[in-house]
């Protein structure tokens, strides 16, 4: 008995001994200081960005926005034969790949969609495009569009159709090349590679690089996707200091290729717009976009 409680108290002061630790040498948080980023004007004349801003609207579509092009413009549609939600982006973000086809049947409840193949598109201003045969049904429910499987991108040039089934997360069984045609079987390496990849692809533009996660950069962006709307932050890495920009958004954000910009939504759809903040002057100019969700910002291609 003795022993034991020996045991006993050598292993209660060890543990009390390791929380003492814990505590001494957990970090402190980064203070947060309200610097509001109220400075929101329109663009000065001559004012550009960089790349292309992609924006995603349900039941309208996929669109893209330019310094050089006067208006925004489809990307992909959102419709009974283009199916913009259930679309990807190659990693590099030049191209967006779409299951397209048409309505079988419309009920009060829900809908059945056929697709018919896979056409990719390029995401800036061009009528470049590219199709692969594809077959799969769909359900579309009174308040949203159909989903069909996802559309997994190996690289910038092949992809992958990922079953739709929440048990069955691996690749499908070919993978597609749609700028040569060439349509390979998946092998049994192939789908054990990727099929721990599957599963993050989930959801709406699924595969976005919406470009969100910026470690690693001098200004990081976040927002409290706990919180209606969400409050977006910028952590100053030098000084170790979180700003709040008192700014709000309904949707995700992109930040630019360089880093030093972010594409925001503020207000509402149609009563709101998108702005690029810039995080070294401190001031937002207003786009002339509408306030939807922001899929994307992608760097122009190399020559």
């Amino acid at each position: 008995m003795r022993h034991l409680i020996l045991i006993l108290f050598s292993v209660i002061t060890t543990l009390a001994i390791h929380h003492t630790h814990a505590q001494e040498t957990t970090p402190e948080p980064y203070p947060i200081v309200e610097r509001c980023l109220t400075d929101l004007r329109e663009p000065p004349d001559e004012w550009t960005f960089e790349g292309t801003i992609v924006t995603y609207r349900l039941r309208d579509g996929v669109h893209g926005f330019r310094s050089d092009f006067p208006t925004r413009y489809y990307i992909a549609f959102d419709s009974q034969s283009e199916f913009a939600s259930s679309g990807s982006f190659s990693p590099d973000g030049q191209w967006f790949a779409i299951p397209v086809g048409r309505l079988l049947s419309y009920g009060m409840v829900n809908s059945v969609y056929r697709a018919t193949g896979i056409k990719v598109v390029s995401t800036i201003p061009s009528t470049e495009s590219y199709r692969v045969p594809y077959e799969e049904n769909a359900f579309a429910g009174i308040s949203r569009t159909a989903l069909f499987s996802g559309i997994y991108w190996l690289d910038n040039q092949r992809f992958a159709i990922v079953p739709a089934s929440a048990v069955d997360r691996r690749l499908g069984d070919y993978i597609y090349n749609p700028f040569t045609a060439e349509i390979l079987p998946v092998d049994t390496d192939q789908a054990a590679e990727f099929s721990q990849s599957a599963n993050v692809i989930w959801g709406l533009l699924t595969n976005s690089p919406a470009n969100t996660n910026n470690d690693g950069i001098p200004m990081r962006v976040f927002a409290d996707y706990d919180t209606w709307p969400h409050p977006v932050y910028v952590f100053d890495s030098a000084l170790q200091q979180i700003y709040d920009t008192c700014i709000d958004t309904r949707f995700q954000f992109a930040i630019s290729p360089s880093a030093e910009q972010v594409a925001v939504s503020i207000g509402q759809y149609d009563e709101g717009f998108v702005y690029i903040l810039d995080l070294n002057e401190w001031v937002g100019y207003r786009l002339n976009l509408a306030a939807n969700e922001v899929v994307g910002w992608f760097a122009d291609p190399v020559p």
